[in-house]
């Protein structure tokens, strides 16, 4: 996405990063505006209403992908129920949930877990080497997280006074 010699080029994987960061963010917005709608109702929703447009786009981009998933095995097996499964039905729900219990700005700073999450996936299971760029991403993704954690709330009062007896 980014190559600190040539500069700061708008790429295509900077656009889909700011889309997907938009398009999260305002769907958290409208979820906490949503009453009555359970977790588990929103996933449903969701992965119905994602199944055609992405088979009309798997089927109009990809070339092969039925063999070269039957070719893949039992690791290709382990990650879709993975992401099937531990992703989408579980950890999906539960951030419903939270977003709908939680402030949305509470309960943002989680999701940047999932990158800092990958990161040591990739450390631990492909032997990914931590570089220079990789631990200052990480570094500054932790800070934020800190930063929205530890700031004073003021439309909370009571988190106002929970964080003043941690200080």
């Amino acid at each position: 996405m980014w190559d600190p010699s040539s500069g700061f080029p708008l790429s295509g994987g900077l656009v889909l990063i700011l889309g997907s960061a938009c398009a999260g963010s305002l769907a958290a917005v409208m979820m906490k505006q949503i009453k009555g709608v359970q977790p588990l109702q929103f996933q449903a929703w969701i992965g119905l209403a994602s199944v055609v447009p992405l088979a009309v786009l798997t089927t109009g981009l990809e070339v092969g992908q039925v063999a070269r998933s039957m070719q893949a095995g039992w690791a290709f097996i382990a990650a879709l129920l993975f992401s099937a499964l531990v992703v989408s039905l579980v950890a999906h729900t539960i951030y419903y949930g939270l977003i709908g219990k939680y402030p949305a700005n509470l309960i943002a700073p989680l999701t940047i877990m999932n990158p800092l999450l990958t990161v040591a996936m990739g450390l631990l299971v492909t032997g990914d080497q931590l570089d220079g760029r990789m631990a200052l991403g990480t570094g500054l993704a932790l800070c934020g997280v800190l930063i929205i954690a530890l700031r004073r709330n003021h439309v909370m009062p009571l988190a106002s006074v929970l964080w003043g007896r941690f200080r």
